[in-house]
């Protein structure tokens, strides 16, 4: 497999990167954290300008027409600078919305997400007993037909991302004929958002809907949701790669620099050896994820891509989380200290790190789906 970056995606990256060095610094970020919001909306404006808002979108609904290695290329840039702009999950609802069989009013929700003149999140999680048995695949929220496109739904959602700022929320709910997916307006009758602390302080909310209207995105039991989860999953793993190269690339600064026992840290093997496995794992995670993103972007078959997904969501789990734990360790006190921007890196990496399960339920899931007899080719001697 040739994971060179194709050049376009390589342009995004560049453009991504140089919207994010302009407008994203320390004090910009000390500025969101004190603000009600929680987000940076000059830095959204930006992003629309730039277009790289509606660049997993269709030219025909105002967006660039690209893949999903361009939505993580963005996601990547972004987790470098921790830049507060609810991005991955505009993506995952975009991505959803145009992969469903479009409707006039799908459309031009699309025309407007690419815009940024409307936002959507997603809501995908629920809570459960056992967080070890909670599978987002799996919703306990209900939808009942009431036409061939609106439905009503029940439930709640957890810690739904960004949903304060957003108009539209892509729910997932059981359906007499399977999961699908349903677009409900945030601020609607039988929609409660009720704010929740969530560990990179970002802003979210749980959902309750009791009654309230949802325009199905697709047809229940299509499929669509196991896309929109595998997609989701995969850009969290981009931001966490992201997210790991920073730290790598900050606490190797430091530790170049900083002078004990009339020596850089840097010099002793202690230091080495733990800066040695961060790379592995990044370097682990950025094979994964680069698989897993040309499974998606062609359409690999179902299982290879399922597999080839949670492989890299659990690199991105298991090494991303590593490396900001080392990052903090090797960093000493300064490693704690909140007015050092480590600080954001590691609150970022933790929260990536549980969000659609963690580590311990990522590895169950795809063991059981090792179990289940359904191996990615070159691996059927392993049984």
């Amino acid at each position: 497999m040739d994971f060179s970056e194709d050049e376009v995606v390589t342009d995004v990256r560049r453009l991504a990167n140089d919207v994010f060095k302009r407008r994203v610094s320390e004090d910009r970020l000390r500025l969101i954290d004190a603000s009600s919001s929680g987000h940076d909306e000059a830095l959204w404006d930006d992003l629309a300008r730039s277009g790289l808002l509606g660049i997993g979108i269709g030219e025909a609904n105002g967006g660039a027409g690209l893949g999903w290695s361009a939505c993580c290329a963005v996601l990547e840039e972004q987790a470098r600078f921790v830049a507060p702009v609810p991005l991955w999950p505009h993506y995952v609802g975009a991505q959803a919305i145009s992969s469903a069989n479009g409707t006039r009013h799908g459309k031009q929700i699309l025309r407007d997400i690419a815009a940024g003149t409307a936002r959507v999140t997603v809501a995908l999680e629920e809570y459960s007993a056992s967080p070890a048995a909670a599978d987002p695949a799996t919703p306990t929220c209900t939808a009942s037909p009431v036409s061939e496109e609106s439905w009503l739904l029940r439930g709640q959602k957890a810690a739904v991302p960004a949903i304060s700022t957003a108009q539209h929320v892509l729910v997932s709910a059981a359906a007499p004929a399977g999961v699908g997916l349903f677009l409900v307006d945030r601020n609607g009758p039988g929609v409660r958002n009720d704010s929740v602390p969530v560990t990179d302080r970002g802003p979210a909310g749980d959902l309750t809907l009791d009654g309230a209207t949802g325009l199905a995105v697709g047809a229940p039991g299509d499929g669509l949701p196991m896309s929109v989860l595998a997609h989701a999953r995969v850009a969290l793993a981009a931001l966490q790669l992201g997210v790991t190269e920073s730290v790598i690339t900050r606490t190797a600064a430091y530790l170049s620099a900083r002078i004990q026992f009339g020596r850089p840290l840097g010099t002793f093997q202690a230091a080495q050896h733990q800066m040695a496995d961060c790379y592995i794992g990044a370097e682990a995670m950025r094979t994964t994820l680069w698989q897993a993103i040309d499974c998606l972007d062609n359409d690999h078959p179902g299982r290879s891509t399922e597999l080839a997904v949670r492989v890299a969501k659990w690199w991105a789990d298991s090494a991303g989380l590593a490396a900001v734990f080392a990052a903090v360790h090797l960093h000493g006190g300064l490693g704690v200290d909140v007015d050092y921007p480590l600080h954001r890196y590691f609150l970022w990496g933790k929260q990536l790190a549980v969000t659609l399960g963690g580590r311990g339920a990522g590895l169950a899931q795809l063991g059981a789906l090792l179990a289940s007899g359904h191996l990615p080719s070159g691996l059927e001697s392993v049984r």
